[in-house]
């Protein structure tokens, strides 16, 4: 597989997107010691490793082949993660190339972009489900990543709906981000990753995320 980095653009700004490993090629070997410990989530970062995009990689086709029809259709979120993540696991060889070879543009109509809570929770929580069942055969030390993962990801989105879902009334939100948070697999998540926050603010967002204070995590959000 070849991976490269990628240039986001937004209505109002570019970014620079893609991985944090150094370019250059990584044997199964080197992938254990140095790619595949972040991959999911480098919690200092606060972003994967490997980013999970298919749009970004070129892969050997029975690699792909193997991975790619085996995603549910149903899922919208993360879906080219359950592929791209799999397909790194299994792989024998990479090649990170750090130049942004790919140019993504964001659109603010796309679904990733729509912040409607009733659709946006159902789909995440779907989508961390998938995760954990793909990686639950590959061992202890992905789900923890997973773990962080979500934790990040959750408040992420929390702020997200909570800000931007201008078509649900704010009361509405509250009880449907509680639901979400209720669920094991992000309250999980969120308890055992609220001590490796490095800042107070961060921790903050995390304690009022699992006591579900969203009227509290909205105002720090504002």
């Amino acid at each position: 597989m070849v991976i490269c980095d990628a240039v986001l653009e937004f209505p109002d700004k570019i970014e620079a997107a893609g991985n944090l490993a150094p370019e250059g090629f990584y044997d199964k070997t080197a992938m254990e010691k140095k790619i595949y410990p972040t991959m999911l989530m480098n919690f200092d970062q606060r972003r994967p490793g490997v980013a999970g995009w298919l749009c970004n990689k070129i892969f050997a086709k029975p690699l792909l082949e193997r991975f790619f029809w085996s995603v549910d259709d149903s899922i919208v979120f993360s879906e080219d993660a359950l592929c791209s993540y799999a397909a790194v696991l299994e792989c024998e060889g990479i090649y990170i190339c750090r130049s942004p070879l790919y140019h993504y543009r964001q659109h603010p109509n796309s679904v990733m972009h729509q912040y409607n809570g009733t659709n946006r929770y159902k789909n995440l929580l779907r989508a961390y489900i998938a995760q954990k069942e793909m990686l639950t055969m590959h061992g202890p030390a992905y789900l923890n990543q997973l773990q962080d993962f979500i934790a990040v990801n959750t408040i992420t989105n929390l702020r997200n709906v909570l800000l931007f879902d201008k078509g649900t009334l704010l009361g509405k939100r509250f009880s449907q981000a509680k639901e979400f948070v209720s669920q094991p697999i992000i309250s999980g998540a969120l308890k055992d990753t609220m001590k490796k926050h490095s800042t107070r603010k961060e921790r903050l967002k995390v304690f009022l995320a699992r006591h579900k204070c969203m009227a509290l995590l909205y105002l720090l959000f504002v």
